[in-house]
């Protein structure tokens, strides 16, 4: 009885920490909107297979995209643990709100530039070799996602200061109008947007996305703008942490784009195999890029502002269940990779041969998983105590030897060695960060005794 009454009142006392409510709130919604992804997803691949169509959307997007997780996800996850402390410290609050607003939209603009003047020539460099068709349905996609630029740097910072706040369930909600508008538009206008269909949903997705987010904040009364003031010591400070976070987020970002790279020497289908392959892993790993992610920066930043020793000990305990669970429920995903595959892409123009690729590819990313899922953790958790710069070294290292690992692995098997590089790197890494992490846990000791 007695062990029956303890088990009871710790699950009473975890139903009541608001750290595991904001996590179930965030994991909920979404679950719920990468379900209806999958079913995008599938309705993709029975509408057009592994096309050139898929591949050139994954290459058009892959600039805008890389974009936005080095410069602009980069800067809202630096923003913030010093939004926090602003906060918490009630000084110039709106004035550093506006410098930051101010400095996103100056990013976007000078990105979204850069980025038209130079495409051409980066794609025919780095993607050489395909006939004319090839790069004009790439630049005719690429147009349309690269005015994504400046919407996904406001959504961002916007859902920072949301999260900040503890409003996980209005910000969770902003990636469901992507999958909602590539149905809708599919289903009722594939002929009129031919080949530009999944460019112009993912742009209109990404607008509405914006405008969902500016209302909540908004209604909330978050956003109280002011005065810049660009040498307050506040927004200083967090500008010295930019560089090192954006140079961590461009290496790691750059190795999907070296792997799509090799990949593109292979035949036509060959991107759009890996980018099905990654789809589970992808939903496994949400559970951390997304759910976890999201509520444990803020509250890492809130609790390293008052209490650091408690914040590792939290840190440790969240790693310790989280690699238990994420073996299990890899475990399972691995043993029924094929009929998973099957069930979710096989109709239509993806034959039971793509299946057979697809769940190979599948079943070597899902080895990564546990590993990479508790080191996103801690890259939240250094994060929110400014460790940015180890975190760039690092992620030029990984870049490298990954660059080395594909094209030896490319040139003995193929597809699969692409991603069994991917798989060696993102397994490697978490292990270093764990032990550099265990290390300032030490020193941190040792300071304070």
């Amino acid at each position: 009885m007695k062990y029956k009454q303890k088990v009871l009142q710790a699950l009473n006392s975890l139903l009541k920490s608001p750290l595991i409510v904001n996590m179930a709130t965030v994991l909920v919604i979404t679950y719920s909107i990468k379900l209806l992804g999958f079913f995008k997803e599938s309705y993709i691949a029975s509408e057009f297979g592994l096309s050139i169509l898929i591949d050139t959307y994954l290459l058009a997007i892959m600039i805008p995209s890389l974009l936005e997780s080095v410069f602009l996800s980069s800067f809202s996850n630096v923003f913030i643990p010093n939004y926090v402390k602003v906060k918490r410290l009630k000084v110039n609050l709106e004035s550093f709100q506006t410098s930051c607003v101010i400095l996103t939209l100056v990013i976007s603009g000078l990105l979204l530039l850069i980025s038209v003047l130079s495409y051409s020539i980066f794609l025919e460099t780095i993607f050489p070799g395909h006939d004319e068709k090839y790069y004009q349905l790439i630049t005719q996609q690429f147009y349309y996602l690269i005015a994504c630029i400046p919407l996904w740097g406001a959504t961002s910072l916007i859902n920072g200061m949301l999260n900040v706040e503890n409003e996980y369930k209005y910000s969770s909600f902003t990636p469901i109008f992507v999958p909602i508008v590539t149905i809708i538009n599919i289903y009722f206008f594939q002929e009129e947007l031919g080949a530009i269909i999944l460019a112009f949903s993912t742009f209109l997705a990404t607008a509405l996305g914006l405008i969902y987010s500016l209302f909540v904040a908004t209604k909330k009364k978050l956003i109280s703008l002011g005065r810049p003031d660009f040498k307050d010591s506040y927004f200083i400070s967090m500008l010295r942490q930019v560089p090192y976070k954006m140079s961590s987020s461009m290496f790691t970002s750059l190795i999907p784009l070296v792997d799509r790279y090799f990949a593109a020497k292979l035949i036509v289908g060959s991107i759009a195999a890996i980018n099905f392959g990654q789809k589970i892993p992808a939903f496994v790993l949400g559970f951390s890029l997304v759910g976890l992610g999201t509520v444990l920066l803020p509250h890492f930043s809130k609790l390293v502002d008052t209490d650091i020793k408690r914040a590792y000990n939290e840190l440790f305990k969240i790693l310790n269940y989280l690699f238990l669970f994420s073996i299990v429920l890899v475990g399972l995903f691995v043993i029924f990779s094929e009929e998973i595959i099957r069930f979710l892409f096989e109709r239509n123009e993806f034959d039971s041969n793509d299946t057979a690729i697809v769940t190979t590819i599948q079943q070597i990313l899902l080895a990564y998983v546990p590993f990479y899922l508790c080191g996103n953790v801690m890259v939240k958790f250094l994060t929110s105590i400014n460790k940015n710069k180890f975190m760039a070294q690092m992620s030029i290292l990984n870049f490298i030897i990954n660059v080395v690992l594909d094209y030896y692995l490319f040139k003995h098997f193929g597809i699969y060695g692409i991603v069994l590089a991917t798989t060696i790197i993102y397994s490697i890494n978490p292990v270093v960060y764990y032990i550099y992490t265990k290390k300032q846990y030490a020193i941190m000791i040792n300071k304070t005794t």
